[in-house]
């Protein structure tokens, strides 16, 4: 294995004589901050670049907490300028005779480190790991003093980075532009970290198999920085039991570098499903003495691509499987400390992937910690690992960084990581041009020479003009989720990296309507049910895990973009699993749902003689479905296991059969792993039931009194009174008390000429045949004119139908979310219950989504920018990215109280105040919802709904809805009824 070194020191786990050989300088109160420029620091090309940092000491020094954004902690850091950090450290007296080492996971962007006052060197890159070798500049025993100088890189603005202004500045991640603010700062983990002399610099680890996958192949290549007469490294591989399965020596003399290769009988198979880990302990000896020991995890695994061992070159395969990615981009977010997350912390966030079927994540726009990767290996998610590079050269983007930038990241990530065995994926950077900078072919051509185990992927593959084509993978952004030729490729593997993004631009839908989320679940269902379905489609990241806001301190600005109204910043709420405060949001079950590894048709299941049929696809990657755990309850009965589940391989069907039951029974289906997590449940009815509509009852017809300024109609315990001057119900009433104010109004999203009231053109009423009838034509200035026919029926119904004809013909709305009728209804509502259809047929009890339910206005808890809730996400009523301060300090209507509920068989309102309630009734035709308008609230009853902002700028390729038309002759009605409790 010809390997280029670029020395990242893998960790050790023990140094002789040494107690503490890896020393965690993460601190919150140990370091600190000087926000000021330094006139006299040396210039960075300075021939002498020590510094007296003594002479600071009565600065302005405060506490900051590291690792963690600058910005976060109230600091406004101005661009291309330098600031400073600084700690002192103790180096322990056993560090004696030993080399130390500093070392930084991510100093964003740019670093110059000195100890006592003595430059050691600088860094460029703000998201991998680099070392700072300080041997010569402290002694065992004393305490030092870390100066840490950063700067984040961006624009045109003078500094120590830009001093004569001659150019733009620009770290290749341009993690601050997309960020909307400064990220400047130390993002993650620093050590301190003592060696022997003689120590270990690089181990690489490759696995592979023989005979038909009975023999496990462990390939070592272990570099040592120096050798001596005797130096030897004992290799032990031990399984999860502590027992040793292989081992061997490397004896070093006069190289610097040794190989081994051990094999092993019956190894177990590390993949997504099965992430089992050997633990491989390096001993270093030297003169017959342990000096050194490390110790890292490593599964068994090998990639086949390219058309390798004679697969599909439009495939990748794991251990022979074919896999199928179900995936999802993700950022480093925290709401405390921005692009800095804990360890305990990641690993929840992978815990939460997993729960919802998600079995690989792409790392964008930059490489993912080691903690990250410690949570993919040991809980099983392949990973794509992104090179720091992104939008340089593409969408009218310039390149203001050098091209040995990209190399230098690039080489510290691979470095680090090559022997990861969850990395399946390297990425040379995202959506750029390849053509512009030399630095993508310098970074491609030293990934093919260091390792030759794992497929390439660029994006974007559109701008290339070079042959041959410097990936392995094609990556596509945002394709159609219905295109299906568009989803795969004939040669090669086609991996949708950007895909169904969740909406987050459009703040004002979701001022009024949390539906959206929901309504994505389609888009993400139907467009993985055909990229699993197509040839050469390897899978698809969703974009993106989590959301991306920034709870800014008031003093710290914005910058650069801005996606929000209020004073926290990010690209958005663009989660599909977490929230900032990391809570779950209704889009991960939807991604459950449609990544689910074992899918069931429910509307094939077939009932016959007391059993229940279940036709079961098998989309697991390396899994049997006999190795699950399969519950069923019928109706309310407890649970039971199904016995003898067949023998059913991945992408294979079968059947599952359950006997003994009763038709018209429910059945509750539920799919574990091995694990016992639970994967997937279905609600598999034994017989249509019938849509739970009330009745007409035929009654006497209500009484109608028509005045000049009112016709009132009236029923037993129920009066309609409608102005006539209005054109609307000033008053429905029952038993006195009062439940719609205003309305019908016509209500045609993006229509301007509809928030008028209108003129009253014509207005009349008369019986029919079992009701009283009143019809109401307005017109709205010149570009709309409406009839309204209002029934109003002795059972206290109302029902309203209308007619629209558009008077401006070169009227053209592009993006009508929803057609219908709006009432004007009191603001003491504070409750919503209904039952409805949905995308499945069943759902969280908390889920906005769930078929059945209630839903409160008021929230549970008080809600402060910037701190941690404890309610759930769907209890919440704040949103500082949505709303602005002025609009958070009011009323506010909780995530799940205004979700619009869609294909209702009935959406009742109660009222705080009223013992009565309005319930609107369909056949499961009607979407409705309650917005907080400014005098009262709106019940919207919509006949026709979309969600356009789910395509944004016809960009994003989800399923946003039917289009709706803005047609003359366009007719709709709805049906409310007025109850009493």
């Amino acid at each position: 294995m010809n390997r280029v070194q670029n020395i990242i020191n893998p960790l050790p786990q023990k140094i002789a004589g040494v107690k503490e050989p890896v020393i965690c300088l993460n601190s919150e109160t140990g370091w600190q901050f000087l926000f000021e420029t330094i006139d006299d620091i040396p210039s960075l090309t300075s021939d002498n670049r020590d510094y007296d940092f003594t002479k600071l000491d009565s600065k302005d020094w405060n506490c900051v907490i590291v690792p963690g954004e600058l910005a976060m902690q109230g600091y406004d850091i101005d661009n291309n300028n330098e600031y400073y950090y600084k700690t002192t450290v103790k180096i322990p007296k056993d560090y004696n005779g030993k080399e130390v080492f500093l070392r930084f996971d991510g100093v964003y962007s740019n670093a110059r480190v000195w100890i006592n006052n003595a430059y050691i060197r600088s860094h460029v890159g703000g998201f991998t790991t680099w070392y700072c070798y300080i041997t010569d500049t402290v002694e065992a025993g004393e305490e030092i003093t870390i100066v840490v100088g950063i700067a984040d890189l961006e624009g045109n603005s003078t500094g120590l980075y830009n001093a004569d202004k001659s150019t733009n500045q620009r770290d290749s991640s341009w993690a601050s532009f997309y960020a909307h603010h400064n990220i400047c700062g130390i993002l993650r983990n620093v050590f301190l970290v003592a060696y022997e002399k003689c120590h270990i610099t690089d181990c690489y680890c490759q696995t592979s198999f023989e005979d038909n996958y009975n023999t496990g192949i462990l390939e070592l290549e272990i570099s040592l920085n120096k050798v001596s007469t005797d130096c030897k490294i004992v290799i032990d591989l031990r399984d999860r039991s502590g027992k040793s399965v292989a081992n061997g020596e490397m004896n070093y003399k006069n190289e610097t570098k040794e190989s081994i290769t051990l094999k092993i009988d019956s190894p177990n198979k590390w993949d997504s499903e099965h992430p089992y880990l050997y633990t491989l302990v390096m001993s270093l000896y030297l003169d017959g003495e342990e000096i050194q020991q490390n110790c890292r995890n490593i599964g068994f695994r090998e990639i086949f691509f390219n058309g390798k061992n004679n697969t599909d070159h439009n495939k990748i395969y794991i251990n022979g499987d074919e896999v199928k990615l179900r995936g999802v981009c993700r950022h480093d977010v925290s709401y405390k400390l921005g692009r800095s997350m804990t360890r305990e912390e990641l690993f929840r966030e992978i815990e939460d992937y997993k729960k919802c079927n998600i079995n690989f994540i792409r790392t964008s726009h930059y490489p993912a910690s080691e903690d990250l990767l410690d949570a993919c290996d040991e809980l099983g998610v392949y990973v794509e690992q992104e090179n720091a590079i992104c939008f340089q050269g593409a969408n009218d983007c310039e390149i203001y960084c050098k091209p040995e930038e990209y190399l230098s990241q690039g080489t510290e990530m691979i470095q680090r990581d090559c022997s990861r065995t969850s990395i399946i994926i390297w990425s040379l950077g995202n959506e750029s041009s390849y053509e512009k900078t030399k630095g993508f072919k310098l970074e491609y051509d030293y990934i093919k020479e260091v390792d030759k185990t794992r497929p390439i992927i660029f994006s974007y593959p559109f701008t290339l003009k070079s042959c041959p084509l410097p990936f392995d993978i094609i990556s596509k952004h945002y394709e159609q989720v219905y295109q299906k030729n568009f989803l795969g490729h004939v040669s090669m593997p086609v991996l949708h990296d950007e895909f169904a993004h969740v909406n987050c631009y459009d703040l004002n839908r979701q001022k009024y309507d949390s539906n959206v989320r929901n309504y994505w679940g389609k888009s993400i269902k139907d467009g993985w049910e055909n990229i699993y379905d197509t040839d050469g489609a390897l899978g698809c990241a969703i974009w993106v895990a989590g959301d991306d806001v920034f709870f800014l301190p008031e003093n710290v600005k914005k910058r650069w973009q801005n996606h929000s109204v209020a004073h926290a910043t990010g690209y958005g709420e663009w989660g599909c699993i977490h929230d900032v405060f990391m809570r779950i949001k209704p889009e991960a079950y939807l991604t459950k749902k449609a990544f689910t590894p074992v899918r069931i048709d429910i509307e094939k299941c077939l009932y016959m003689d007391k059993k229940l049929i279940i036709p079961v696809k098998n989309r697991f990657n390396h899994t049997n479905l006999n190795e699950l755990i399969i519950k069923y309850k019928v109706d309310n009965d407890e649970y039971q296991k199904v016995d003898n589940v067949l023998d059913i391989n991945p992408k294979e069907t079968g059947y599952i059969e359950i006997d003994g039951i009763i038709k018209g029974a429910e059945i509750l289906l539920e799919f574990y792993d091995h694990q016992n997590e639970l994967l997937d449940v279905y609600k598999i009815p034994t017989m249509v039931k019938d849509i739970p509509v009330c009745k007409e009852k035929k009654v006497l017809i209500p009484c109608i009194e028509d005045s000049d300024k009112y016709i009132n109609a009236s029923t037993e315990n129920m009066i309609v009174s409608i102005n006539k001057a209005e054109g609307s119900i000033e008053k429905a009433a029952i038993d006195g008390e009062t439940l719609i104010t205003g309305g019908p109004y016509l209500n045609i999203s993006g229509f301007d000429a509809l928030e008028e009231n209108g003129k009253v053109t014509k207005i009349y009423s008369y019986y029919g045949d079992d009701c009283a009838t009143v019809l109401i034509y307005k017109s709205y200035r010149e570009e709309c004119d409406v009839n309204y026919i209002v029934k109003i029926y002795s059972d206290n119904r109302i029902e309203t139908s209308y007619c629209y004809e558009v008077l401006n013909q070169k009227l053209k709305l592009d993006k009508i979310g929803e057609i219908g009728i709006q009432y004007d209804i009191p603001n003491s509502a504070d409750k919503v219950t209904w039952q409805k259809e949905g995308l499945y047929s069943i759902y969280p009890d908390y889920h906005i989504g769930r078929l059945s339910g209630t839903a409160s206005k008021k929230p549970i808890c008080e809600e402060r920018y910037g701190e941690k809730p404890f309610c759930k996400w769907e209890e919440s009523s704040k949103n500082f990215m949505v709303f602005t301060n002025d609009e958070n300090s009011k009323e506010m209507f909780t995530n799940d109280f205004k979700a619009l509920r869609e294909n209702i068989y009935f959406y009742q309102v109660a009222f705080e105040d009223r013992k009565s309630s309005i319930k609107v009734e369909s056949k499961g035709q009607l979407a409705v919802n309650i917005i907080n308008g400014d005098e009262s609230y709106k019940l919207n009853i919509n006949n026709l709904w979309a969600y356009p902002e789910l395509n944004y700028n016809c960009n994003w390729g989800n399923d946003s809805g039917r289009d709706i038309a803005l047609a003359s002759g366009s007719v709709g009605s709805s049906v409310i009824r007025l109850t009493k409790e």
